[in-house]
């Protein structure tokens, strides 16, 4: 497997993702087509379809890339490099304004009272220091005076699958638009709280997939209740 950018390998991701939701296609419907049109086996394919659809990542023969791409009935350029059109019924992302970022390095487990590791997702944006006070930590991740922080709770947990447990700290910036690749908390007309990655947005609602892998579209009304992931600090 080859190895991207963070940038690359989430665009990777949601390019596959999305064509996969619109379509209707589950990891396992994409490996039975590839080991059916390679010959390799079931087993290895499912592998690859994983770490494709988990991490981006690109296979190093040009056999497998041509076949994936044949499984998701796209082409290679597009789905590997975002070259040429997009499959029909799947419109691009709008292009989004440059977002000022935070210098940053990755955070060592600690221990103090008012500290906490920080998560570095590969949507957010890295925090700076590996001693950054949680009093602190809003106004260093983001320069957002809406800025706001939700402690997750037992109704959340379940919802946040392996990126965040319960009574960590979910940091989110709702002054700066998502981007397809980030991940984002959305709350729902009742109350209901859950982390998602947002995938695509057009004129007819938003996608997003959840940590599970599960596609969920949303109507473009309640593109509003998607807040911006800045950063995660575990308890």
């Amino acid at each position: 497997m080859t190895r991207r950018t963070q940038e690359e390998s989430a665009a990777i991701m949601e390019r596959v993702q999305a064509v996969m939701a619109m379509r209707n296609l589950d990891q396992a419907a994409v490996a039975r087509a590839l080991s059916d049109a390679s010959g390799i086996r079931y087993e290895n394919a499912k592998a690859l379809i994983h770490k494709v659809y988990r991490e981006g990542r690109v296979p190093r023969q040009s056999e497998m890339r041509q076949g994936i791409a044949d499984a998701l009935g796209v082409s290679p350029g597009w789905v590997w490099y975002g070259a040429g059109d997009a499959p029909e019924g799947l419109q691009p992302p709008s292009p989004q304004p440059a977002q000022p970022q935070a210098t940053a390095r990755r955070a060592p487990a600690m221990r103090a009272a008012d500290t906490g590791p920080i998560d570095a997702p590969d949507s957010a944006v890295l925090v700076a220091s590996a001693a950054v006070p949680l009093s602190a930590l809003a106004s260093a991740v983001r320069p957002d005076p809406a800025g706001y922080g939700v402690i997750v709770g037992p109704d959340l947990a379940p919802r946040c699958g392996a990126w965040a447990g319960l009574n960590d700290l979910i940091w989110l910036t709702p002054a700066y638009q998502p981007r397809p690749g980030d991940r984002v908390l959305h709350t729902s007309s009742d109350g209901t709280r859950g982390l998602y990655r947002l995938l695509h947005r057009d004129a007819d609602g938003v996608l997003l997939v959840s940590p599970a892998g599960e596609p969920i579209r949303l109507p473009l009304g309640e593109a509003h209740a998607l807040h911006r992931v800045a950063a995660i600090t575990y308890s």
